[in-house]
């Protein structure tokens, strides 16, 4: 099984290619650290800069018969922001089999 990581503009905008690559491929997933790196911005608390990539993920995921693995939530310590997030992911559609 494999589960390739995006973490770049440039996977997230292949992310079709790559979910396509492999029949050993189960789940895309997002690497948001090395994303905003890579897009030269940084994670917000709202995660507005993630919106777009998110989306395709999810999007991407659902259309190649993957499972769509969202970015863990980064402040451990915080029961409410993991649980907003989880129901923001959740909305995407990402967790959800295909």
């Amino acid at each position: 099984m494999l589960i390739p990581l995006l973490e770049s503009a440039k996977g997230v905008l292949n992310a079709r290619e790559i979910a396509a690559a492999s029949r050993w491929i189960i789940a895309l997933t997002f690497g948001v650290v090395n994303f905003t790196r890579d897009m030269g911005s940084s994670l917000s608390a709202d995660g507005t800069e993630l919106l777009c990539a998110q989306s395709r993920i999810a999007l991407v995921a659902r259309a190649c018969g993957v499972l769509a693995v969202d970015y863990p939530c980064i402040d451990i310590g915080d029961r409410e922001e993991l649980v907003r997030q989880a129901k923001g992911s959740r909305s995407l559609g990402f967790g959800r089999s295909c």
